[in-house]
C-alpha cells in the first residue's frame, strides 16, 4: 500500500504538483484534506491529542502518539491558512480532474458537499462509475464506497442497491484487491487521531458495525457479488 512520504517526498510532491502533474496535484489536495486544512498540526492539535490520550486506555496511548507525530510531520510543511487550503485544495482537485485524473475527478464527487458544488460537476457520473469500477486501482473503489455513502442512486445503474450493506462492502472489496486498510495506514491513522480506534483496521471496523447493525450476512453477500462483477471485469481486460 502508500505508505507515509517522508520529508523530501513532501517536497517533491509539493514541486509536481506545481510543475502541474496530475497525480501530484490530486495527493496533494488528499494531504491537505488529511490534516483538517492546517488543523491537524501545531499546539491545539497536541492539546488535543493530550486529551484524547488521558481517556485511552494506557497500552494504546503509544500508539495516539505516532499517528499523531506521523500526522504532524505530514502536515506543517503545507503553508496557508484554513482558508487558503480549502481554495486551494479545490483548485487542485479541478485541475487534476480536468487533465483527467480518475480518483480526482471521483473525489471532486465525494467533496462537494453543497447544492452548488454539485450543480457544477459535469455530467458524466454513469462513465466515471464505469470507469473505477473497470480500473484496477483499489483507492478508485474506495472513492466509488464514499460516492455510495454521499449519493447512492448514482451507483443505481451499476447494479448497487441504496442499503448501506453496498457501501461497507465497497470498502471491503477495495481493501481485498490491495487498499492498505491496516492500523498503521493513512486510514487507520484518521481513525486513530478523529475516534482513539488505533489497533484496529478499516475492514474490522466496517465488519463491526455492520455486526453491530445485524447485517453481516448482507454485507457477506453483496461483497460476494461484487466480487464476482469484478472477476468478469477483469477477465474482460
Amino acid at each position: 500500500g502508500v505508505g507515509h512520504p517522508a520529508q523530501g517526498g513532501r517536497r517533491a510532491l509539493r514541486r509536481d504538483a506545481a510543475a502541474g502533474i496530475p497525480a501530484a496535484m490530486r495527493d496533494l489536495a488528499d494531504v491537505m484534506q488529511r490534516c483538517g486544512f492546517g488543523k491537524l498540526h501545531g499546539p491545539l492539535f497536541e492539546k488535543h491529542v493530550d486529551e484524547m490520550a488521558a481517556q485511552m486506555k494506557a497500552d494504546q496511548v503509544h500508539l495516539l502518539r505516532a499517528a499523531a507525530a506521523r500526522r504532524q510531520a505530514q502536515c506543517e510543511t503545507i503553508p496557508g491558512t484554513f482558508d487558503e487550503q480549502v481554495q486551494q485544495q479545490r483548485q487542485l482537485l479541478q485541475d487534476a480532474a480536468g487533465k483527467g485524473d480518475l480518483l480526482a475527478r471521483l473525489r471532486q464527487r465525494t467533496r462537494a458537499f453543497t447544492a452548488q458544488a454539485r450543480a457544477e460537476l459535469p455530467d458524466d457520473a454513469d462513465a466515471l462509475i464505469d470507469e473505477a469500477l473497470m480500473s484496477s486501482d483499489p483507492r478508485a473503489l474506495f472513492e466509488v464506497a464514499s460516492l455510495h455513502n454521499t449519493s447512492p442512486e448514482l451507483l443505481a445503474k451499476a447494479g448497487m442497491r441504496t442499503s448501506r450493506s453496498d457501501g461497507a462492502a465497497l470498502v471491503l472489496l477495495a481493501c481485498e484487491r490491495g487498499l492498505d486498510c491496516s492500523a498503521s495506514s493513512e486510514f487507520g491513522d484518521d481513525m486513530c487521531i478523529a475516534s482513539a480506534m488505533c489497533t484496529e483496521d478499516l475492514d474490522t471496523v466496517v465488519l463491526n458495525a455492520a455486526g453491530a447493525e445485524g447485517r453481516t450476512e448482507e454485507v457477506q453477500a453483496r461483497l460476494q457479488w461484487m466480487r464476482t462483477m469484478l472477476d468478469e471485469v477483469d477477465r474482460a481486460r
